[in-house]
């Protein structure tokens, strides 16, 4: 859970970088805990397509699926491991047992 939280603040901060003061001012003071990934909203936040935080993690080869041959379809694309999330009963305890 550490990791996943290490690597939802690293993102945010990223966001920061490139984003306008708006954006930045509200991103500024927040940061990821334990306390917010309990929320249905975090999960939710964190699994779509629209924060990109999945995309992000592909693309900083932070995921690892070596311990799951059956996700043959994956081969780095965003989508597909978006879509394999979204049926997961625990798509956060999902995402954390893939994280390098």
């Amino acid at each position: 859970m550490e990791k996943l939280i290490e690597l939802l603040n690293k993102h945010r901060r990223e966001i920061v970088k490139k984003q306008s003061w708006i954006t930045q001012w509200h991103y500024n003071g927040y940061t990821f805990s334990l306390d917010n990934l309990k929320a249905q909203q975090a999960e939710l936040l964190i699994i779509s397509k629209q924060y990109w935080f999945i995309k992000w993690l592909v693309e900083n080869e932070k995921i690892d699926l070596d311990g799951y041959p059956d996700i043959d379809f994956f081969n780095g694309d965003v989508n597909n491991l978006l879509m394999y999330l979204a049926i997961q009963d625990e798509p956060i305890q999902f995402l954390i047992s893939i994280l390098k």
